[in-house]
């Protein structure tokens, strides 16, 4: 058993900084990048597909991974400095793991 000294409360403020505040961010900007990529490209066959795939990870995910990573650390209180070396550091290793994912 954890001591009741040990245990830590749950941290809702984090929760709601780093999650649902970004979240409905790219959430409402991912439906209206679906929604104008719909209308451009409105075929249904496998090639568009593979088009639409391609143009996310293109065009889509560096915007929406840029985003993210700012709002999370504003969100947290941090630095442009900051910002800039993490963006540097994480944003290529992130983005080939989405496209890996998704291509």
């Amino acid at each position: 058993r954890v001591p009741k000294a040990a245990k830590k409360k749950y941290d809702w403020k984090r929760t709601l900084r780093y999650v649902v505040c970004p979240g409905l961010c790219l959430g409402i900007s991912a439906y209206v990048e679906l929604v104008v990529l719909m209308g451009e490209v409105q075929a249904q066959d496998w090639g568009t597909v593979f088009l639409k795939t391609a143009i996310d990870c293109a065009v889509y995910y560096p915007i929406i991974l840029s985003t993210g990573f700012a709002l999370n650390m504003l969100m947290a209180g941090r630095d442009l400095s900051y910002f800039k070396e993490k963006f540097k550091q994480d944003f290529f290793p992130t983005w080939i793991a989405a496209v890996i994912l998704w291509a």
